[in-house]
């Protein structure tokens, strides 16, 4: 039976192969220059931009959201003392029992 140990350390093994492999049989097909790098580097540059982008649009809707469910929340509560105040006018001041008396 396979433990976690040896699973992760298969794992490893069949990585390192296929790293070995891409080394020596695929990257010098590839023939890649200098040039090449930089084109490279403005790449990942612009791709982590365009993450950061999408990461800020979000959190800003999210943020947007909160704030508008939190504005329906407090203008709720700020017809409550109202509607209070009306059902509590209904309630007569004096108790039953003194007005049969008087």
């Amino acid at each position: 039976m396979l433990n976690h140990r040896t699973g992760d350390c298969r794992i490893a093994v069949l990585f390192g192969r296929g790293l070995v492999l891409v080394r020596r049989r695929v990257l010098p097909r590839l023939r890649i220059q200098a040039e090449n790098s930089a084109f490279s580097a403005a790449m990942v540059e612009r791709h982590h931009l365009v993450f950061y982008g999408l990461a800020v649009a979000l959190i800003a809707v999210s943020v947007f959201q909160t704030y508008s469910d939190v504005s329906k929340v407090i203008s709720g509560e700020g017809d409550r003392p109202g509607r209070l105040y009306r059902d509590v006018s209904i309630i007569p001041t004096d108790p039953p029992q003194l007005q049969m008396n008087s």
